[in-house]
């Protein structure tokens, strides 16, 4: 086995050590082009009263948002990275999925700019 190679790239911050092929970085319409795969995890949280029902929202195995159950859906209680943001209320998971995937896409986006 040779020595380690290393590869550092600024732009995106990749590092490759030792055998590992180097793969190209995609290009900009590829990576504007890539899926945001969104899902959700319920999961009950401890709070001062009681256990409540909430949703981890995950963006391509990302933590991306914590979303608790509202009178007219589903609450924003703390976004993370793109989707930072709080008080935020969704009508259902879709539209927040939708919410996600966009703001992951504009990030996306902004990263070919």
């Amino acid at each position: 086995m040779g020595s380690p190679q290393v590869l550092a790239e600024c732009s995106s911050q990749s590092v490759v050590f030792g055998d590992a092929p180097i793969v190209p970085r995609a290009s900009a319409s590829e990576r504007s082009a890539m899926t945001i795969h969104v899902r959700f995890q319920p999961v009950t949280a401890a709070t001062q009263q009681a256990h409540e029902p909430v949703q981890l929202v995950w963006a391509n195995q990302h933590l991306a948002a914590l979303l608790v159950p509202a009178e007219v859906g589903w609450f924003l209680q703390i976004g993370f990275g793109r989707c930072e943001g709080e008080g935020i209320v969704f009508a259902n998971l879709a539209a927040a999925e939708d919410w996600v995937r966009r703001r992951m896409q504009d990030c996306a986006a902004a990263a070919t700019a």
